[in-house]
């Protein structure tokens, strides 16, 4: 069981969360309110998925000839927008795209299978 409390907010760029899920606490947002003093939150009862991929299975895919070439094209979009942010955090790599990939994937299939609002659905990678 955890909470959810919306700390700030912001339009421009949205805040995501590293390799584990934690968010970026130096991450500029725009206070809730000048002189709010609480913070809006939930309690998080939820169920949860766990999965572990094969190890050696995920170092053969990234060996791949082709997934190190999309990799390439995708450490240098991210350099390129790295470039216009104030400390970005370092790039996560194939592996992370692959296990965000799956996650959204399986999150789907929850989604139309079991009847799950989409957007009650969450990733921790």
């Amino acid at each position: 069981m955890g909470a959810l409390a919306q700390l700030g907010f912001t339009r421009l760029e949205p805040v995501s969360p590293d390799l584990q899920g934690e968010y970026d606490l130096g991450v500029k947002t725009a206070a809730l309110g000048l002189t709010t003093n609480w913070l809006p939150a939930s309690e998080l009862r939820g169920e949860g998925v766990f999965i572990q991929l094969d190890e050696a299975a995920v170092r053969a895919w990234e060996d791949r000839a082709v997934v190190k070439e999309r990799a390439k094209a995708l450490a240098s979009g991210y350099e390129a927008w790295s470039r216009s942010v104030d400390a970005p955090p370092p790039f996560p790599g194939a592996r992370f795209y692959l296990l965000h990939s799956l996650a959204h994937l399986l999150m789907s299939a929850i989604s139309l299978e079991c009847g799950y609002a989409a957007s009650a659905l969450r990733e921790r990678i």
